[in-house]
């Protein structure tokens, strides 16, 4: 279905509509190990489903879900990486996050909220 970044480029994403014609393509991004494609596909996803759904279908698609975990990483989309991986029950992971997040604050009074909401 989806051989090259190029023909993505080419067609709209727009005409898949159901969720099972949404997950079918995912699944061919996924199976053309193009990692472009499958970012591209993952971002339609992101915009045109709801958070819980997405999730759910990540979860069992994980070549899928390490790309948008690194894409999110990249693109600095801290809220949502972070839902994702309480969502995923990666306790760790939120927590080292966080922390990561916590070293680029600046302001000594900020960076002190922020710990007391991590404590929490």
């Amino acid at each position: 279905l989806l051989k090259s970044f190029f023909y993505l480029q080419v067609c709209s994403l727009e005409r898949f509509r159901s969720l099972q014609d949404k997950l079918v393509l995912l699944d061919e991004a996924v199976a053309g190990h193009d990692g472009n494609v499958i970012t591209a596909v993952l971002i339609f996803l992101k915009r045109t489903l709801r958070r819980e759904v997405l999730f759910r279908e990540l979860e069992v698609r994980q070549v899928a879900l390490c790309h948008l975990i690194h894409f999110l990483k990249e693109t600095g989309e801290q809220k949502l990486l972070l839902d994702l991986l309480r969502f995923l029950d990666r306790t760790e992971e939120v927590a080292l996050s966080q922390y990561r997040e916590h070293l680029n604050i600046q302001d000594v009074e900020k960076k002190r909220e922020f710990l007391k909401g991590c404590t929490g």
